[in-house]
């Protein structure tokens, strides 16, 4: 035992009557009350000072644990004789406070704030004991037992303050017995009570101990209900329009499982719940089976625990129930990798039906513990003989016959009965040690598990492999017929083309769920909806579909029309500003008015907002749109559902086609807002289903009514570049411009766009082309526009297949990746960059929030690291290789020149240097001085991270290296904004640590097909 283990006194006072009270307000001052009594009895013990400070008390089940570290025994000793004597003054108030087990000294190992105890265990399994309950009931009038352990016997005995007035005890009789308690064990020690009354309870204990052999259960049926609960995945149809008149069916759970995968072997728990170490590799969820004995799953809503723990139950009953495996092997190593000689019995158990269960019960037992899983198992089986059912469950889970299969460890919404699962669990876990333990949560409420030895992985989203393998089984499932294999093959490549094409749509099928109904989707329409807005809409339609029968009187037209009031009310909640994060009772205000027009009959609005945090109570675990947060705040499961909701909420608004409250005045000051962007794009897309091309017209002059007869080129970028991004989308609508406004906009357009060209920009000072294209930024700039990703890729000879990115990396841009988690998913990083993240913190570039108000400036304060992790995410986005440009190859794309636009001596307009302008600049603006074959900004602006060490001072002395360390030298292109005119020749270099970041050093991507 380790130096920190101490013999410690312990004291629980029991509570057995507390909970079966039903009155809170009596509960709270009974615990008022018991608070006010330790302090006063342990202020004896501490004197002037703080009980608080000197002792710990915490409650478990139905007791209070009261831990005198540094007490001895005769203290101890007397402090249980002046709590049995306040608790004795309490009875004349009713307050069912007793000391039940009085003082025990045991070995506790003190870990933070908790304690590795046996003394505890013991207490534990004495508490509600028949022996315990006996004796007390006989001394009804001193409901005192104070037991002591053998070693606080013979310390109390020998103790030499033992006869100290001051601290003494009168003498009482006492009798030392083994006690029984759990599993045939003894508890040794001394108890104060006579002999005769112990006595007569061993004598009772004893002949009910002999009791007939139970019958031993048949497991078959059992198991067998079990698999027909488990071996198929039912895949819900969606309505989402003309359909092609199929449903999507029931299928063997192997059939459209993709096997998920964890990064490496996981990540350990600290004792805050911090992360601590990191695996680059990923493996297969179901590889960890085999290693490890008690294994957490961790993952977000629809990431595939519950599959996951559905398969494990479906391949173990089958070989239970001797299902033919066809390659010969069993199910479980044949899926599951596990070679056990003897197959475990799978106890598969909903978390959220033990909940359910807890919450109906009217008096709960006076502890939660393992019995409650048993309890459970009993009513969803409904056994015939219960006592064998139970008896030969306790045998097998002892044995470690069985694997417990608990999902959902956080999806209960009650905070107390959440508190209960926990408690239930964690006694599980002790008292079933030899059984293999799956444990599902979100990531959230795990972090009280860290003691109890669990292996800790989370499930990663599915990369590009996994979509294509999940479509691959979908289309054969589908298609499983041989006639129909063509047809199958000819499905999965639409498939691919619609989902994997589309970066927006990619991103969403980064999750099982979300891919599951982007395919449902796609099978009812042929294909998925051009129009994001459309994609959103039909993805939550499904959401709230396959829960419908959950929602009880909460109808799907209500839960829409909720979750957008919702969205739109986050999209301002702070301070004007949007969150993405907000407390439950300010979501369920925000709802109320949706409430009070469906449910007239609630007629408070204390009511209606009490049923309003119900309904997103209910939501958190049933449709999983919106979510709870670890802080116990809501969020939408994806940041992309708020932002087309609140579009939607916008679109119901009134204009002057439409009554109603009017959007404008809302939208009018947030066109060009950057936490907006995504709303106000899709806002068109929600408009034209609500009304057609009529409302989305209006919109639009609208927004061209901005404009004066003078105004200056800059807020005419600003309208241009708002139009712009009103227009994309429309694309997919359909919907074109005509007429006038078809005219004023091309006019407008062609005044702005200029300034980007040759013509144009000699034309306007670069003083006012900064400010238009400032302005253009915060609209929306066209070049910059997702579709013309492809073409911003400049081919050059030499280049050997890879181009070189036309503009630098824009903070609009890396946006993106930031907001889409590229900080917190490990995917994107290699070993050394994400330990240099989890170590500095980084969250966001330096300065971000600064760099947000010029969204078409180069970002800039990043490392090496962070600008190769935005290339392998951007990768996936694209479906290309892209990475940094290798210094020889961006020395070709620059050319064999003085400097990239030629051998003409450095000028304000041909680049932005030596500090003329005093920062970074838009991309673009210097088409003076843009590179032989296109590229804008090759000298000056910003210094661009190269993929490749610094190796000396010429860049042919090319060095690469597997793993590139935070102390290794880089190279550095181009020259920057604040360096004189000497650094922007084509040949010029600087090199650069790889950790660390700068404001004037940036990046430009380079880019091959997949293949390469």
């Amino acid at each position: 035992m380790s130096a920190d283990v101490k013999h410690v006194p312990i004291v629980l006072i029991d509570m057995a009557g507390f909970s079966r009270l039903r009155s809170l307000p009596e509960q709270r001052a009974i615990l008022t009350r018991l608070d006010a009594m330790l302090n006063a009895v342990l202020k004896q013990f501490t004197g002037r000072l703080n009980p608080r400070h000197a002792f710990e008390w915490q409650s478990t089940g139905d007791g209070y644990f009261i831990t005198l570290t540094g007490c001895s025994s005769p203290v101890a000793m007397r402090f249980a004789v002046d709590l049995e004597q306040a608790l004795l003054a309490e009875k004349s108030r009713n307050y069912p406070l007793r000391l039940r087990v009085g003082l025990v000294l045991g070995d506790v190992e003190e870990v933070g704030l908790h304690r590795l105890s046996p003394a505890k265990t013991e207490i534990t399994r004495l508490v509600d004991h028949e022996w315990s309950r006996a004796l007390l009931a006989k001394r009804a009038a001193q409901p005192q037992v104070l037991l002591a352990s053998t070693l606080f016997w013979e310390d109390w005995q020998n103790h030499p303050e033992k006869d100290d007035p001051a601290l003494a005890v009168a003498e009482r009789p006492w009798v030392w017995l083994a006690f029984p308690i759990k599993h045939g064990e003894v508890l040794p020690g001394y108890l104060q009570a006579d002999e005769e009354s112990i006595e007569q309870i061993q004598q009772r204990a004893q002949q009910e101990s002999v009791q007939p052999a139970l019958p031993k259960m048949d497991l078959r049926p059992w198991l067998q209900r079990l698999l027909d609960q488990t071996e198929y995945l039912e895949i819900r149809g969606i309505s989402s329009g003309g359909g092609r008149g199929r449903e999507a069916g029931r299928y063997s759970i192997e059939t459209l499982y993709t096997p998920l995968r964890s990064r490496g072997e996981g990540k350990k728990i600290g004792k805050r719940g911090e992360l601590s170490g990191r695996e680059e590799e990923r493996v297969a969820l179901s590889s960890l089976l085999p290693r490890h004995a008690r294994l957490l799953i961790e993952g977000q809503p629809g990431a595939g625990k519950t599959t996951f723990l559905r398969l494990v139950a479906a391949m173990l009953c089958r070989d239970l129930l001797g299902v033919r495996c066809e390659n010969g092997r069993s199910w479980r190593n044949h899926i599951l990798g596990v070679t056990d000689e003897v197959p475990r019995i799978p106890l598969f158990l909903r978390l959220s039906a033990l909940a359910a269960m807890l919450k109906e019960e009217r008096t709960p037992y006076p502890e939660d513990d393992s019995r409650r899983l048993l309890d459970l198992l009993e009513k969803q089986a409904r056994p015939e003989d219960l006592a064998a059912w139970r008896q030969h469950w306790q045998e097998l889970l002892h044995s470690g016959r069985v694997m417990l299969l608990l999902d959902g460890l956080d999806e209960v919404a009650d905070e107390e009965i959440r508190r209960r699962i926990l408690a239930i669990v964690c006694h599980a876990i002790r008292e079933w040690q030899e059984c293999p333990l799956l444990v599902s949560s979100r990531p959230f409420g795990v972090e009280q598990m860290h003691d109890l030895g669990f292996h800790h992985v989370e499930i990663e989203p599915f990369a590009k492999e996994e979509v294509q393998e999940f479509l691959s089984r979908w289309s054969a499932a589908l298609h499983e017929a041989a006639a129909s294999r063509g047809i199958g093959q000819e499905h999965r490549q639409k498939l691919e083309q619609a989902i994997l094409e589309r970066p927006a749509i990619r991103l969403l099928a980064a999750n099982p769920v979300m891919l599951t109904c982007l395919c449902v989707v796609h099978w009812n329409e042929g294909d998925l909806p051009e129009a994001r807005a459309r994609v959103y809409q039909a993805v939550i339609r499904w959401l709230l579909a396959s829960r419908k029968e959950w929602r009880e009187k909460f109808h799907d037209d209500f839960a829409l029309d909720a979750f957008a009031k919702l969205a739109l009310h986050m999209m301002s909640a702070g301070q004007g500003k949007k969150v993405v994060v907000v407390d439950l009772q300010a979501g369920a205000e925000a709802v109320e008015p949706v409430v009070a027009r469906y449910f007239a009959n609630e007629q408070s609005h204390g009511e209606r907002v009490k049923l309003a945090r119900k309904w997103l109570s209910f939501e958190c675990v049933g449709s999983g749109i919106v979510e709870e947060t670890e802080q116990g705040e809501l969020k939408f499961w994806h940041l992309t559902f708020q932002e087309y909701l609140a579009a939607f909420a916008l679109a119901l608004l009134g204009d002057e086609e439409k009554e109603g409250e009017d959007y404008w005045p809302m939208l009018k000051g947030r066109l060009d807002d950057p936490q907006w962007r995504e709303t106000v794009e899709l806002f068109p897309g929600a408009l034209f289903d609500e009304g057609r091309g009529r409302r989305v017209d209006r919109l639009l002059q609208k927004v061209l009514g901005l404009l004066v007869d003078n105004s200056n080129l800059s807020e005419k970028a600003r309208i241009a570049g708002i139009i712009g991004r009103l227009l994309q989308p429309l694309s997919a609508f359909q919907y074109t411009l005509s007429g006038p406004l078809a005219e004023t906009w091309q006019q407008l357009r062609d005044r702005v766009m200029a300034i980007f060209k040759k013509e144009g920009a000699a034309k306007v000072s670069i003083k006012q082309r900064i400010a238009a294209a400032e302005a253009l930024g915060q609209g929306g700039d066209l070049r910059l526009a997702k579709e013309n990703f492809y073409s911003n890729l400049l081919d050059f000879p030499g280049g050997n297949g890879w181009r070189l990115g036309k503009y630098l990396v824009t903070v609009m841009e890396y946006q993106e990746f930031v907001e889409q988690g590229g900080y917190q998913e490990g995917q994107w990083w290699d070993d050394t960059g994400w330990n240099l993240r989890m170590r500095e913190r980084w969250h966001s570039p330096e300065e971000w929030e600064q760099q947000l108000l010029h969204p078409t400036w180069p970002v800039t304060r990043i490392s090496w690291f962070e600008a190769m992790a935005y290339c392998r995410w951007l990768s996936v986005q694209k479906g290309l290789t892209i990475s940094l440009p290798e210094e020889t190859l961006w020395s070709k794309a620059a050319g064999a020149r003085i400097y990239p636009w030629g051998d003409m001596e450095p000028t304000p307009e041909l680049a932005n240097y030596n500090s003329n302008v005093k920062s970074p600049t838009p991309v673009g603006l210097y088409p003076d001085g843009n590179g032989l074959y296109g590229h804008c900004d090759l000298a000056g602006n910003v210094w661009e991270w190269q993929r490749n060490l610094w190796a000396g001072s010429h860049p042919l002395d090319t060095l690469l290296k597997q793993q590139i360390k935070g102390n290794d030298m880089l190279s550095l292109r181009g020259g920057s904004w604040c360096l004189g005119a000497g650094w922007l020749g084509s040949a010029y270099r600087l090199r650069f640590l790889a950790r660390d970041r700068n404001g004037n050093v940036g990046f430009r991507v380079a880019a091959t097909a997949a293949s390469t």
